[in-house]
């Protein structure tokens, strides 16, 4: 009577812990998640700060590649 029932409660463990796993399965499939959002976002936002450091430079190139096209139309 006795091996029985620590039979039944090795089963009853082996529930308890296979529920946990599948639990700790789920979990880990959220943090997973929530952590590739949270990368998305991290990557936007260096992308904003650079485009925001580089901005000038990026408009300068611009100007300066627009006037030599309004140089060379008016040399024709």
């Amino acid at each position: 009577m006795r091996e029985r029932l620590v039979r039944l409660e090795a089963q009853e463990a082996d529930k308890l812990v296979e529920a946990l796993r599948s639990e700790l399965k789920a979990a880990i499939s959220r943090v997973d998640q929530l952590e590739a959002a949270r990368d998305r976002v991290v990557g936007v936002a260096a992308f904003g700060a650079w485009l925001a450091r580089s901005a000038p430079w990026l408009a300068a190139g611009l100007a300066a590649f627009l006037a030599g096209l309004g140089l060379k139309a008016g040399a024709k």
